[in-house]
């Protein structure tokens, strides 16, 4: 929770969570303060659409994102960084 709390002084900072996934640490994340970023919906989206992001089919196994989820989520990253209000210094 220090290590949260830190981030959070710091700025500039977001926690990357997949909400569904990890409930204790959603809320150690949401007690800190700690800007977030969730990516239930991305990954509820590519499960709709009939992609499974931690299916790899060369191995045919389960297991982190597969290389289509990982360029999926760099550019859902992109988009809500993106939007984010500059910090007070002008920096992103």
């Amino acid at each position: 929770m220090a290590i949260l709390r830190d981030l959070r002084r710091r700025g500039r900072c977001a926690a990357v969570l997949e909400w569904d996934i990890r409930p204790a640490w959603r809320d150690s994340v949401l007690a800190s303060g700690l800007e977030t970023i969730d990516l239930g919906p991305v990954w509820r989206a590519e499960l709709a659409a009939g992609r499974d992001p931690w299916f790899w089919p060369i191995s045919g196994q389960h297991g982190h994102w597969n290389q289509d989820a990982h360029a999926v989520l760099g550019r859902y990253l992109a988009e809500v960084i993106a939007r984010r209000e500059p910090a007070a210094d002008g920096d992103r």
